[in-house]
């Protein structure tokens, strides 16, 4: 895949559900991967109002194919972490302005989004449930 703009390239595969060697990224984690940049920058407003530091904040993503044909998505998952505690009105802002992400608005709405907000513990990479 090449960025006509900025010439960046990267490369991609089939995902291992395919009996591919899982070597690169594969389009469906690129749709997760856009959701949670797609977070980031639309949250990070209401993050600098909340007094949140964005360098700190770390957004996981995975997706869950279906296994019948035809294979899709079935399910993005995302956590935001944040390096401090929230209460609950920032919790719902933050909730309430995810919602207005372009790749939410515009994934099929068979697609389960499920996000869950950690806050106030920096939780190093994982995977997530």
């Amino acid at each position: 895949m090449l960025h006509t703009q900025s010439g960046e390239a990267f490369q991609t595969d089939r995902p291992i559900e395919y009996e591919e060697q899982g070597k690169s990224f594969t389009a469906t984690e690129l749709v997760a991967a856009g959701f949670g940049v797609c977070l980031a920058t639309t949250l990070e407003p209401l993050f600098e109002r909340l007094g949140v530091d964005i360098s700190k904040v770390t957004i996981f993503n995975a997706r869950q194919l279906i296994q019948d044909h035809p294979r899709k998505i079935l399910r993005i998952a995302s956590e935001i972490h944040l390096p401090v505690p929230i209460d609950d009105d920032a919790q719902r802002r933050i909730m309430r302005a995810a919602a207005t992400c372009p790749v939410a608005r515009s994934l099929h709405p068979d697609i389960a989004v499920d996000i869950r907000i950690v806050a106030g513990i920096n939780k190093p990479a994982g995977s997530i449930e």
